[in-house]
């Protein structure tokens, strides 16, 4: 005999978390750094770049529109200005000296990237990665003068308790020995720079390299955005006339947010997680239209909670004293209530990662309903793959009883929550009472409870809330983000925390293991891709 246990699906409505409009001056000294580097002092003309300027401009339109950046707040270096000596100048005076604790550093950067081998054995690939100043010199053998990942990591780590967003239109390619001579050098249109002996220069607009940030004492206020995963190349926009070029990743940056593309669920507000999923799907579409561009995976490096978090603030007046929507009238503009003003910089100094956290949170719209709070953590719509109803009915009167079924039309493992209106979470899957495997089959239909279970689930109301059903067909650590031994049995405190962690991890990215001799072999033989991992979301009442 089957007991009934009363395991109900607890409401799942998220609070609105108050902010309040204090009249504290707002913090002045949020900065930019753009660097733009299309001509070169040391190299040939056709491998000058027409994206550059036009990228730095419009990155500069995007900041003091939708992002609230004051026009005094933003410095651009072209040209011989954005040496390797000129740019480190530059962060070190512009954006580390002309900030304290609780500002926002903006860093972007739009040009040549490069690969260079390891100089003081810290990358397990033992390359480094390189972004291409305005006077990088070849070798006979190598490059002079390039601004590497280990030069960054060390202007970044002079940056704790400031919000930090760092930008690079770039690319990672293949080998150093690929980039750097005797091999086929980076196609048309790719953003690589190869070195000058290399047979079969690429064209004008080519780029080059994602920057990993190894920061080892990375901030915890750091959001970094890249082009393209390990192995891509990035790519400057062919589809556009040359004067009129930009980068694919940069236009869809500014595009997301500027013009509110990215806005997924159409609430009025861009997350990141919204963003990511614009910037790949742009990506896509030029790679369908480019034979040359194998995949582009954009990608964001951020702390966990981040990626739920409104990409675009409001922004505060402090003449007037309220806040206004972005200028000019045309930019996007997101529904975001007022953020908190910042508190005393010294908390920032004793506790780095206050930075972020206040930030985020003062600056996010809170959605009412768990389901639109949710669907700001994942970013994307359901592409329909995996189909979950509850049994009879999605609405129904206390002491009801249901079942929750799920069909995938894709293999996987799967995640299933509770999502509550108090903000707590239960994982209803995987958990130590069930007795088959986690994976999903396609065709073979999903029950919870079923038979084996020895309970039932019945309502509980008045309520309301969301289901989430996550299939995972990748390698995924259920043990340390989905452990069955709280399924059923651990109030999770902060949904969002753990929707957002899960969704982090799975928007990663993939490299397939290569063949023997991979390091040897060039860019367009690895097969670098997103995870793969569907969803649904359903909303339920019980009255």
């Amino acid at each position: 005999m089957i007991a009934r246990v009363k395991a109900p699906l607890r409401s799942a409505l998220f609070a609105l978390s108050a902010t309040a409009c204090l009249t504290v001056p707002a913090i002045a000294a949020d900065r930019a750094l753009l660097v733009g580097v299309g001509d070169y002092a040391n190299l040939p003309a056709e491998l000058f770049l027409p994206g550059p300027k036009n990228d730095v401009e419009a990155v500069k339109g995007l900041l003091t529109g939708s992002l609230g950046y004051a026009p005094e707040a933003v410095k651009i270096l072209r040209g011989p200005d954005a040496t390797k000596a000129g740019i480190t100048a530059e962060f070190k005076n512009w954006l580390v000296a002309g900030t304290e604790p609780g500002d926002r550093v903006f860093f972007y950067f739009s040009g040549h990237g490069l690969q260079l081998p390891d100089d003081n054995g810290d990358e397990n690939d033992n390359r480094d990665e390189a972004i291409a100043p305005y006077d990088i010199r070849p070798t006979d053998t190598s490059w002079e003068d390039a601004l590497r990942d280990d030069d960054l990591d060390a202007l970044i780590k002079d940056l704790p308790g400031r919000v930090v967003t760092f930008l690079v239109d770039a690319c990672h390619s293949g080998t150093v020995t690929r980039s750097l001579g005797g091999g086929n050098a980076a196609p048309a249109g790719a953003r690589f720079l190869t070195h000058p002996s290399v047979a079969g220069k690429p064209a004008a607009a080519s780029r080059g390299i994602r920057i990993e940030m190894n920061v080892v004492d990375k901030p915890e206020t750091l959001v970094s955005w890249s082009a393209a995963a390990p192995y891509q190349l990035a790519w400057d926009d062919h589809r556009e006339p040359e004067d009129q070029r930009h980068g694919v990743f940069t236009s869809a940056y500014v595009a997301g947010i500027g013009e509110g593309k990215a806005d997924t669920n159409g609430n009025g507000t861009v997350s990141h997680a919204e963003l990511l999923t614009y910037l790949r799907s742009e990506s896509d579409t030029y790679c369908a239209d480019n034979p040359e561009c194998q995949s582009l995976t954009p990608q964001l490096e951020a702390p966990d909670d981040v990626i739920g978090y409104s990409v675009a603030p409001a922004v505060y007046d402090v003449e007037a004293d309220t806040y206004v929507p972005p200028a000019p009238e045309e930019a996007y503009v997101p529904a975001d209530p007022a953020p908190e003003k910042y508190e005393d910089p010294a908390v920032y100094e004793q506790d780095p990662g206050y930075a972020i956290e206040t930030y985020y949170e003062d600056n996010h719209y809170e959605p009412e309903e768990a389901h639109d709070a949710i669907s700001e953590i994942i970013g994307k719509p359901s592409d329909g793959r995996v189909r979950m109803t509850m049994t009879p009915s999605t609405t129904l009167n206390s002491g009801d009883v249901f079942k929750i079924e799920i069909d995938s039309d894709v293999p996987g493992n799967l995640v299933l929550f509770d999502i509550a209106e108090d903000g707590t979470a239960l994982q209803l899957f995987p958990n130590d009472v069930a007795l088959k495997n986690t994976r999903l089959t396609p065709g073979s239909l999903f029950v919870f409870p079923d038979d084996d279970y020895g309970f039932d689930m019945e309502a509980e109301g008045p309520s309301k809330g969301s289901l989430l059903a996550i299939v995972v067909d990748e390698e995924f650590d259920y043990d340390k983000y989905a452990p069955a031994s709280r399924g059923l049995a651990v109030v999770l405190e902060d949904a969002k925390h753990t929707a957002a962690e899960i969704v982090t991890e799975l928007d990663d990215y993939v490299i397939e293991e290569p063949p023997a001799g991979y390091d040897e072999l060039p860019v367009e033989d690895y097969v670098v891709r997103e995870k793969r991992w569907s969803y649904a979301l359903v909303p339920y009442v019980f009255y």
